[in-house]
């Protein structure tokens, strides 16, 4: 094959690569001032989820979860679902500030998690946790390499995905959880491996 064309190949798989990374989520910045393209879910009635105008990293807007004793992320979150194909590895980022007093006796923290699900929404095929913790209310960003259970790239049966923020507050607990800046973007592993079959052909034709 002529090394013109395999450059042209890596190239556009490469721009295709930069169009599968795109952020997939509604108002992930929240900068509508309101939830919209978010499904939202509060459950107890103390707890609560808002907006704050200018509360975010860059005084823009970001959405506030607190959660007051024995909550946990089923409880209280913010979520959105997409398509997503096996094998696919999702990337998450946004940024966080959290207040989490755990009481005299119990859990308080937070995190981000993904649900990945088959073709009729039927039966969940895996998921992907992360856990984040008190930053003393100072904003910090989330890393994608951070998981403690679970896993990012979806499993066999894969059809679509959905995203979750919540906080946890076990027994006397409260956590007070902001988040901005929310980016998830999933990155079929085809792509990568395309690009790096070519840029190997290249490579053997030097």
């Amino acid at each position: 094959m002529n090394r013109k064309i395999i450059i042209v190949c890596v190239l556009c798989i490469c721009l295709l690569s930069v169009a599968a990374r795109a952020n997939l989520l509604e108002n992930g910045n929240f900068n509508t001032g309101d939830l919209s393209g978010w499904d939202v879910w509060v459950g107890d009635a103390n707890n609560s989820i808002s907006i704050l105008p200018t509360g975010g990293p860059d005084s823009s807007p970001c959405v506030e979860m607190v959660a007051i004793v024995n909550t946990t992320p089923d409880d209280l979150n913010i979520s959105q679902s997409v398509d997503c194909s096996a094998g696919t590895e999702v990337g998450i980022s946004f940024d966080f500030a959290m207040t989490a007093n755990a009481g005299e006796v119990g859990w308080a923290g937070g995190g981000v998690g993904v649900t990945f699900w088959n073709s009729d929404w039927s039966s969940d095929v895996g998921y992907g946790w992360a856990d984040v913790w008190d930053t003393g209310g100072a904003w910090t960003s989330f890393e994608n390499t951070w998981i403690t259970s679970g896993s990012w790239v979806a499993p066999t049966g894969t059809a679509h995905v959905t995203f979750r923020i919540g906080p946890w507050a076990g027994d006397g607990g409260t956590v007070t959880y902001d988040v901005d800046n929310v980016v998830f973007t999933p990155e079929p592993a085809t792509i990568a491996l395309l690009a790096l079959g070519g840029l190997t052909v290249l490579r053997k034709r030097k």
